[in-house]
C-alpha cells in the first residue's frame, strides 16, 4: 500500500473520499428516481440515506469518527485541498 501512498494519512483520505463518493452516488440515484421533489420528499431521501449509513455498519461512520485524530499528524497542506 505504501508504494502508492507515502503516508497513512494519504491512504486514510483516499479511503474516506471513496466512501463519500459511494454515498453521494447513492444519493444522486435516489434523487433522480423522483420526478417532482418537494422539501418533504427531499428530507425523506436524505433521512433514508443517513439511516442506511447508520444501520449498515458503515465504513464511513467509523472513518469519520476517527478522522480528526488521524489527520492531526503528518498531513501536509498540499493534500488538504484535494480532499
Amino acid at each position: 500500500m505504501f508504494n502508492y501512498f507515502s503516508t497513512k494519512e494519504k491512504l486514510f483520505l483516499e479511503i474516506l473520499k471513496r466512501e463519500y463518493q459511494v454515498r453521494f452516488e447513492n444519493l444522486i440515484i435516489s434523487l433522480k428516481k423522483q420526478n417532482a421533489l418537494d422539501f418533504d420528499g427531499f428530507k425523506k431521501i436524505m433521512l433514508n440515506e443517513m439511516e442506511s449509513i447508520l444501520l449498515e455498519d458503515s465504513v464511513l461512520m467509523r472513518l469519520t469518527a476517527i478522522m480528526h485524530n488521524i489527520l492531526e499528524e503528518n498531513l501536509d497542506y498540499e493534500n488538504c485541498p484535494k480532499f
